[in-house]
């Protein structure tokens, strides 16, 4: 990982939980 601040590393490890969650239930954005 490059130098990175800890809360951007943390704001991109939730846009990679959403994105997965996203993912494993796309149904869930359309209904």
């Amino acid at each position: 990982m490059l130098n990175v601040p800890p809360a951007i590393q943390e704001a991109i490890i939730q846009a990679r939980i959403l994105i997965v969650n996203a993912e494993n239930k796309p149904t869930a954005h359309y209904t």
